[in-house]
């Protein structure tokens, strides 16, 4: 144990000493070998380290990129009509479990049901059938417009990646499809389930998966290494108070 634990303390000692690395770490260096290795007759160790080297990035010209944002949808009446009918049976089966989505009747959503429901507590200014239909209008518009906005987003996002340069994000983008993997299988982990039998059960092949992901994942790291290149060329620096901030989100996670 003693000789472990001196193993270990040279290795660190050593990593602190390296100083300055060209390419530049993306993060944390990882010892990947430690090997007994003599020289001119003296006993030594032979350290191993591999790390992820920050890539190399050309800014492009983003001054003259130009997106334009989609034509704006709204619900139609008919599809109103259909939200109003799902909210209802949602909140008519905590009057009656039983009930079924062909007793609907607008006429019948009345103050007795929006009491009984509980729908008036939750919200009280929805205090009958023409109210809750004109929030449902809302909600459903509001999601357009949400939609709509991040399709934006992304095509925004997709053009700046297009008119950047990058070498040697690869091992990033692998390391970034491990993470989103790790992820998926501990929401099943999170409600009690066995990640591996879910998968038989369903069907899922993770290297599929990661394949499918790997677009989406190469486009977020691409975009995030503009950011932080674009934020290094600007002189951006964050303030102690935005530092805090950020550090008291990572406690609470």
């Amino acid at each position: 144990q003693i000789a472990d634990r001196s193993i270990e303390i040279s290795v660190n000692d050593a990593l602190v000493k390296i100083g300055h690395i060209e390419p530049h770490p993306m993060d944390t260096l990882n010892v990947k070998s430690v090997n007994q290795a003599g020289k001119d007759g003296e006993d030594g160790l032979l350290i191993v380290v591999t790390y992820l080297p920050y890539p190399e990035i050309k800014l492009g010209d983003y001054s003259k990129l130009k997106v334009n944002k989609p034509e704006q949808i709204k619900a139609d009446e008919a599809e109103i009509d259909k939200e109003t009918l799902n909210v209802w049976h949602f909140y008519a089966k905590k009057i009656n479990p039983e009930v079924k989505r062909d007793e609907y009747d607008p006429k019948k959503i009345d103050a007795e049901f929006f009491e009984k429901s509980g729908l008036i507590k939750e919200n009280p200014e929805i205090n009958s059938y023409e109210k809750l239909r004109e929030f449902v209008e809302a909600y459903v518009n509001n999601n357009y417009i949400q939609n709509s906005q991040l399709d934006w987003e992304n095509s925004l996002k997709s053009e700046i990646v297009k008119a950047s340069g990058y070498e040697k994000v690869e091992g990033l983008v692998d390391r970034e499809l491990e993470r989103r993997v790790e992820n998926y299988l501990q929401k099943f982990k999170d409600v009690g389930m066995d990640p591996a039998e879910y998968l038989k059960n369903s069907n899922v092949d993770l290297d599929e998966l990661k394949k499918e992901w790997r677009s989406g994942a190469e486009e977020d790291i691409k975009f995030e290494l503009v950011l932080q290149e674009y934020g290094k060329s600007k002189g951006f620096k964050p303030s102690e108070a935005e530092m805090q901030e950020e550090l008291a989100k990572l406690d609470g996670n």
